[in-house]
C-alpha cells in the first residue's frame, strides 16, 4: 500500500491498513487488494513479517498490532534479511525512541507497545528484557497524561511532553482522542473507570456535540470518535 502521510489516500504510518483491519476481527482468510493482486488478510500479514527489515521509517507501532492480532502465537519469525525476528525486539525498539519526537506526540508508538505488553501477558511471556522496557514505557506515559490532563478534562495537546489546551475544536478533539485510544489499550476496565478517565470522555462527547455543525479535520475527528469506540467495548466487555 502507498505510504503518504498526510494525503488521506495513503497511509500515514507503515502497516497502517493492515494494522486496521487485523482489529476488525476478520478471518485470516479473508480476500483483500493489494496494488491490483488479490491476495488474503494471512497473506498480507506474512509480507508484513517478512518485511520488517525492510522498513524505511523504523515505525513499528501498527506492526506490532498487525502481528500480534493476525498470528497471537507468533513470537519470531524470518525476515527478508534470512535473520529470526521477534516481536520483543520490535518491542524493545519502540520502547527507546523518544515520543516526543514521535508522530501525534508518540501516541501511536504508545498504542502499539501497550497493545503488545497485554498481548504478551495473555501469553504468559515473561517480563523481562524488551518487555518490561515497554511496560515501563506505558506506565510513565498513563502517569503523565493524568498529571497534564486540563481542568476541563481533556488531554494535553502536547501529550507527554507539556501541559497545554488549544481553541482550535479539530486539536482538542484529535489529541484527546488519541490519548484516550492509549489509555483504552494501556488500562484495565477498572482503570478506565476512574474519575480523571471518566472526566475526559463526558468532555470529548461534549466536544463532539458543539461541533455538530462544524466542518472538523477528519484525522483529529476519526480519534475521537476511535478512543471513544475503544474505551467503549473495553468497558462493555467487563460490565456485569
Amino acid at each position: 500500500p502507498i505510504f503518504e502521510a498526510g494525503s488521506y489516500v495513503g497511509q500515514g504510518h507503515v502497516d497502517q491498513f493492515v494494522g486496521y483491519l487485523s482489529q476488525a476481527g476478520l478471518p485470516l482468510e479473508t480476500k483483500v487488494m493489494v496494488d491490483g493482486q488479490q491476495l488474503t488478510l494471512a497473506d498480507w500479514g506474512r509480507s508484513v513479517q517478512y518485511q520488517v527489515p525492510n522498513n524505511p521509517f523504523r515505525e513499528y507501532s501498527w506492526t506490532l498490532i498487525a502481528l500480534t492480532n493476525l498470528f497471537p502465537k507468533e513470537l519470531t519469525w524470518q525476515g527478508a534479511d534470512g535473520k529470526t525476528w521477534s516481536l520483543e525486539a520490535l518491542v524493545d525498539f519502540e520502547a527507546k525512541q523518544d515520543l516526543g519526537e514521535s508522530a501525534c506526540g508518540g501516541m501511536h508508538r504508545l498504542m502499539g507497545l501497550a497493545h503488545a505488553v497485554r498481548h504478551g501477558k495473555r501469553l504468559g511471556v515473561p517480563l523481562q528484557g524488551g518487555w518490561m522496557a515497554a511496560k515501563r514505557v506505558v506506565d510513565n506515559a498513563v502517569d503523565t497524561i493524568q498529571r497534564y490532563q486540563n481542568a476541563d478534562g481533556t488531554f494535553s495537546v502536547n501529550y507527554t511532553t507539556r501541559p497545554g489546551t488549544s481553541v482550535d475544536l479539530s486539536t482538542r478533539i484529535g489529541t484527546t482522542g488519541h490519548t484516550l485510544e492509549v489509555l483504552a489499550y494501556a488500562l484495565e476496565p477498572e482503570g478506565l473507570r476512574e474519575p480523571w478517565v471518566e472526566r475526559s470522555v463526558r468532555r470529548l462527547c461534549e466536544l463532539l456535540q458543539i461541533a455538530e455543525d462544524v466542518e472538523l479535520e477528519c484525522g483529529g475527528l476519526y480519534h475521537g470518535l476511535s478512543g471513544l469506540k475503544l474505551y467503549r467495548e473495553k468497558c462493555l466487555a467487563s460490565a456485569p
